[in-house]
């Protein structure tokens, strides 16, 4: 393994990491009501797919995080 590629495979993983951790996502500009309203439709599917579930997930993990549902 070259010098070059090695370092590229050191630096990659940050990188990744790096634009991971923005500190302002999609879901945190949303207004709570939308976060609401999201979670409280997540709730009523009866059989998402697997899309769809990752982005139930992703809405109750932020409504969690805003403390605006309790056990959701």
């Amino acid at each position: 393994m070259s010098r070059r590629s090695s370092i590229l495979w050191t630096l990659l993983p940050a990188l990744v990491l790096l634009a991971a951790c923005k500190p302002e996502s999609k879901l945190s500009q949303l207004p709570d009501e939308d976060i609401l309203a999201e979670v409280e439709y997540c709730d009523s599917l009866r059989s998402p797919s697997s899309l769809k579930q990752v982005i139930c997930d992703n809405h109750r993990r932020e409504c969690k995080r805003r403390q605006l549902c309790a056990g959701s």
